[in-house]
């Protein structure tokens, strides 16, 4: 006779942001503009986030000239995350 499968409880719903998003939302800073504001996005059902970083008018990050990739990158090594995902509003996509 085969054995009864238990019941899954459902997961909770996060309750926002993961601790490592917070943390690198915290250390993230421009080096061009440094009055960047980082806001959280929800992505899917409510179970995915990510940022949107604001930079400064003028700024060249915001101008697409330079890359902001190296501030990230300091963020994530400040807020102790060992990868992430970078991406641009237009699509692309990298792991640094």
């Amino acid at each position: 006779m085969p054995k009864k499968k238990k019941k899954r409880k459902p997961r909770p719903a996060p309750s926002g942001p993961p601790k490592g998003l917070k943390e690198f939302a915290k250390h993230y800073a421009c080096s061009h503009c440094r009055h960047s504001r980082v806001d959280f996005i929800v992505q899917g059902a409510g179970n995915r986030y990510g940022i949107s970083i604001q930079h400064d008018e003028g700024c060249p990050v915001l101008g697409g000239i330079l890359s902001d990739v190296p501030d990230a990158i300091r963020a994530a090594q400040a807020a102790g995350l060992g990868a992430m995902v970078v991406t641009d509003p237009f699509g692309g996509g990298t792991v640094e």
